[in-house]
């Protein structure tokens, strides 16, 4: 038990139900940015998250469901900088049913969150071009079969009915055979 607390690189805590660190890991030492242990024991709970009354309501929950797994939670380090987390607890209770301390972990996903709000800009940049290009603009199945397309297509293929435009078949619109033929042999590569 010893050296998973110590080795893991998530934070793990040990805390009591009024904020106070019962125990914690060398990677809650970094992760918050402290220069040692004494620092953060004199520390209380609360004032790692960037709202402290949040604590409480998350607690709530703990009690209530018996544990949280990866509750998302924003956090703050020493020197201020909030970042987003993800905490997963468990109440440990006396005999008598009241909860003695929180065993848990933190564990930052700042990083994870901001390569998934980029992607999500990259593809909101790539609907608003696929949608507002002037060219037309499709994807079809390897048989030809539309899959989408803009309205530009629309608007060459002379018709502003999508469900029209699903139903035709790309290679019904190649008047020349052997244009037709040189795009199934490039689709088909």
């Amino acid at each position: 038990y010893r050296q998973f607390f110590q080795t893991t690189r998530d934070a793990v805590f040990i805390t009591t139900p009024d904020g106070h660190w019962v125990d914690f890991n060398d990677a809650l030492v970094e992760l918050f940015g402290y220069p040692g242990r004494d620092e953060i024991l004199r520390t209380p709970v609360t004032s790692v998250y960037e709202h402290p009354e949040d604590r409480v309501t998350f607690l709530e929950h703990v009690i209530r469901d018996g544990y949280v797994r990866e509750y998302p939670v924003r956090l703050r380090k020493r020197d201020g900088l909030i970042f987003d987390a993800l905490i997963t607890i468990v109440p440990q209770k006396n005999p008598d049913g009241s909860v003695r301390s929180f065993i848990g972990t933190f564990r930052d996903v700042t990083e994870r969150k901001k390569a998934i709000d980029a992607l999500r800009e990259s593809e909101e940049r790539y609907r608003q071009f696929f949608r507002t290009t002037l060219d037309a603009v499709f994807i079809t199945t390897r048989d030809g079969w539309f899959i989408d397309f803009n309205d530009a297509l629309l608007e060459q293929l002379g018709t502003t009915d999508r469900a029209q435009a699903f139903a035709t078949n790309v290679m019904d619109l190649y008047a020349d055979r052997d244009e037709r033929d040189a795009y199934i042999a490039k689709i088909k590569q």
